[in-house]
């Protein structure tokens, strides 16, 4: 179990360290680009451009969560549907009709009762009664 888990953690964590070089990637991008350009962009159209370039690592942390996810409840469906097919093995049906009823279990009681009247306990002799006169 712990060499699968430590594979998939690897995984997600590898999604998320692409994700974080690409968003990195993009948003020094957009930076020079805005730098270079200044002249052509309005100041809150640059700040709205470097927040969202700021904010692609969430979201493609997420995207990759979900991706991961969605593997991991894609092998789980393929294992449940191979659990109901006919290549696994069913164990026989543990009463068949066509066993002998046992005569013991006819013949045995279905209820019962005890009664105590007057009844006392002791643990070991010498000692005081545990439960007197129950």
């Amino acid at each position: 179990f712990g060499r699968h888990n430590y594979f998939a953690s690897s995984l997600f964590h590898a999604g998320m360290l692409c994700g974080s070089f690409i968003s990195f990637f993009v948003t020094t991008l957009a930076a020079t680009v805005i730098l270079l350009m200044s002249e052509n962009f309005e100041p809150t159209m640059a700040a709205l451009a470097l927040t969202y370039s700021y904010l692609m690592p969430y979201f493609l942390m997420v995207f990759s969560a979900v991706l991961g996810m969605t593997k991991l409840c894609l092998a789980s469906l393929e294992r449940l549907l191979e659990y109901r097919g006919a290549e696994v093995a069913q164990e026989q049906d543990w009463e068949l009709p066509s066993d002998k009823v046992d005569s013991a279990l006819v013949s045995w009681p279905s209820e019962g009762a005890v009664s105590f009247k007057n009844v006392t306990l002791v643990y070991r002799e010498g000692l005081k009664p545990a439960i007197q006169d129950v």
